[in-house]
């Protein structure tokens, strides 16, 4: 009897917890250049839109500010945007990318599939240089696994997976057991810049709102 009585609260809860995360807008307050991406992997045309551009084989994208009629980043919907790593780091990327897959298609003479290969492979190198900055092997370990279930989601689930937090449980089953790896675009190891960023729907900075931070090896990220 307790546990029916708790159904509509519960589904209360959640649907206000909804509701509230999809209301979530992260703004890039700096332009903010990735590392070059291997060439033997992928040979990327010099290319520029609004938001994102490619030169010299490295992406950079530009300062973006959330309105109500454009939403440019709304970080890892219904899932956690501070999971070991920041995965909304990653999301700042994938979400101003995703909306011009048939831009960048149409302009490189791609299939939109391989367009969009190429972003989710971008968004789990962003991942994966985060985890690997981590000093504690434990917790490096752990945070690799992130990026990896984090990847796998937007390859098995397109533009709905870093939403789907229902299948977060499944994902990091499925990559223990079949180690659905992340193809290496770039030295993991070597030093990240994290871009300057700002969640548009409060004014104070929450934990899992990072400062612009130059990454090491000598320093552990992961969060207690």
């Amino acid at each position: 009897m307790n546990a029916i009585v708790a159904i509509p609260k519960i589904y209360k809860w959640s649907k206000e917890a909804i509701k509230k995360d999809l209301h979530n807008r992260f703004d890039l307050l700096e332009p903010w250049l990735l590392p070059k991406i291997d060439p033997t992997k992928w040979v990327i045309p010099d290319t520029e839109t609004a938001t994102l551009c490619f030169v010299d084989n490295r992406p950079m994208v530009k300062p973006y500010k959330n309105t109500d009629k454009v939403t440019h980043c709304n970080g890892a919907t219904l899932s956690p945007e501070q999971c070991l790593i920041p995965v909304t780091v990653g999301a700042l990327i994938h979400d101003v990318a995703y909306d011009k897959i048939e831009i960048f298609a149409k302009e490189w003479g791609w299939t939109e599939a391989e367009v969009r290969r190429l972003f989710d492979e971008i968004f789990g190198n962003v991942l994966m240089s985060l985890a690997c900055q981590i000093k504690n092997p434990v917790k490096r370990w752990a945070a690799v696994l992130v990026a990896r279930t984090y990847y796998t989601g937007v390859r098995w689930f397109g533009g709905v997976a870093h939403s789907a937090f229902k299948i977060l449980s499944v994902l990091t089953l499925a990559c223990l057991l079949n180690g659905c790896s992340v193809p290496q675009l770039w030295d993991w190891k070597e030093p990240f810049v994290t871009p300057s960023y700002s969640n548009s729907t409060v004014c104070v900075k929450s934990d899992m709102q990072p400062t612009p931070y130059i990454y090491n090896s000598e320093v552990d990220y992961a969060r207690e």
